[in-house]
C-alpha cells in the first residue's frame, strides 16, 4: 500500500490535433508541455498490505521525502485507429431496422455497387 502527498506549483499546456477521415481513419496527436513545475515537498510512504501480512508476508515499510523541479518538459502522445468504423451499441439496440452496424453509403464519396 502507498500513500503520497505533494505541495507545489504546476503549469501545463496541451496542444491536441485530431484528424478524422470518413469516420474510418482516426489520428490524435497530443503535445503536452510543462513550462514550469516546482514541488518543494514530495513525500510518500509504502507498507505491506494487512491481508498480505495475514498470509505470512514480512512487514516492510518505506518513507521517501524529497523535491521535484521541472522546466520545459515536453511529452508527445499519439493514438491511431484505422479501418474500424465507429459503431454505437446503444444505437444498434434501439434502432428497429438494425441498420447502424456500418456507416451509411452517404458518409463516403462513392456509391455501393
Amino acid at each position: 500500500m502507498t500513500a503520497s502527498a505533494t505541495a507545489g506549483l504546476y503549469s501545463g499546456i496541451d496542444f491536441v490535433l485530431d484528424i478524422e477521415l470518413y469516420g474510418v481513419f482516426d489520428l490524435s496527436v497530443k503535445l503536452a508541455t510543462v513550462p514550469f513545475a516546482v514541488n518543494p515537498i514530495s513525500t510518500s510512504a509504502s507498507w505491506t498490505h494487512p491481508i498480505a501480512l495475514s498470509q505470512g508476508e514480512e512487514m516492510t515499510g518505506v518513507i521517501n521525502a524529497g523535491y521535484d523541479m521541472t522546466i520545459g518538459g515536453v511529452q508527445v502522445y499519439y493514438y491511431l485507429n484505422h479501418i474500424l468504423p465507429k459503431v454505437s451499441i446503444l444505437d444498434f439496440i434501439l434502432d428497429s431496422a438494425n441498420s447502424k452496424i456500418l456507416p451509411s453509403a452517404d458518409a463516403f464519396s462513392w456509391t455501393w455497387a
